[in-house]
């Protein structure tokens, strides 16, 4: 599996809640994932924003890696992920955080 960056805008709207609140909605549904260890878990500063930042692992079919980036905006939550196996996260890292580190939210 390759590795891959996703970026996820969801409504609010309907069932408003907070950042931290939205982290740990997030939080539970990646419990379910077999051999989930939660590695990182605190505030993030983006370009312009400030988020929270997870990190975990886990097995789907071979060792996976995770890298989350949770932010709102009025009522969009938007989640940036970058999955990779665990044995490739390294040869990414770099790109991810500039990724990362480039993201913004203009409207």
């Amino acid at each position: 599996m390759p590795a891959s960056m996703r970026i996820t805008v969801e409504d609010l709207t309907a069932n408003p809640m907070s950042l931290e609140q939205y982290k740990a909605a997030q939080l539970a549904k990646k419990k379910g994932i077999d051999g989930f260890n939660l590695i990182q878990d605190g505030p993030y500063k983006g370009n312009g924003f400030t988020g929270w930042k997870v990190a975990y692992t886990g097995n789907q079919g071979s060792l996976m890696e995770w890298v989350e980036i949770y932010a709102m905006k009025g009522m969009s939550a938007y989640t940036l992920t970058y999955t990779s196996r665990e044995d490739k996260y390294a040869g990414y890292v770099v790109q991810m955080d500039a990724m990362f580190k480039s993201f913004q939210i203009t409207y």
